[in-house]
């Protein structure tokens, strides 16, 4: 008879040839046989992109630091989380306010946007996109910059685009084969005045 640890099934992060990195993120964790295609893009990703470590981030001020922010013009009801035709990329908007977007990132209050037109002054609240699997990494190519991916199911051409918009890169699948993983790479504080991306 098998002991436990003889029948113990491997971890993914054991599966990868970065176990030691791996094994800090949470795909890492689960158990089983997983894709060889996606083992393959694990290890291509840390090579390629010459991965050093998980990035140990503030969560008040560097995880916002890629937040994505939108509005939508026609719905502005709070419960409304969908991206539509009518969304508006908040930093690409004519109503960004880097006075509030900076205030975002030290205390999580997102910006508000106060419209005025022939009907009078409407209040447009600002909502976060919500991003699935994400993880933060640190490197040797990119030294002073945080790598961001997330990996979510995107069936939607207006949500894909949305996100490419907002600086974003899709790569290779990371997660699972039927999600779409995106990157990216920018410096590595909040002093970075102009929101600066950088090229991969």
């Amino acid at each position: 008879m098998k002991s436990l640890h003889q029948t113990r099934k491997q971890r993914y992060y054991e599966q990868t040839e970065y176990p030691e990195l791996y094994k800090k993120v949470y795909w890492g964790n689960h158990h089983g046989d997983k894709d060889v295609d996606i083992l393959k893009n694990r290890n291509r990703f840390a090579k390629e992109y010459e991965i050093k470590d998980v990035a140990e981030l503030k969560w008040y001020v560097e995880k916002r630091l890629f937040d994505l922010l939108y509005y939508d013009q026609d719905n502005n009801k709070e419960t409304n989380s969908r991206i539509t035709e009518t969304t508006i990329n908040y930093k690409n908007s004519i109503y960004f306010d880097d006075k509030q977007h900076i205030q975002y990132y030290i205390d999580n209050r997102l910006p508000i946007i106060i419209k005025r037109d022939s009907n009078g002054v409407k209040d447009i609240m600002v909502k976060k996109y919500d991003t699935d699997h994400n993880e933060y990494y640190i490197s040797n190519k990119y030294p002073r910059s945080i790598i961001h991916i997330f990996s979510m199911y995107i069936s939607d051409d207006i949500d894909h685009q949305f996100i490419i918009d907002s600086g974003y890169k899709e790569i290779y699948p990371l997660y699972a084969k039927d999600q779409r993983t995106y990157i990216m790479i920018r410096p590595r504080y909040k002093k970075d005045e102009n929101y600066f991306i950088q090229p991969h």
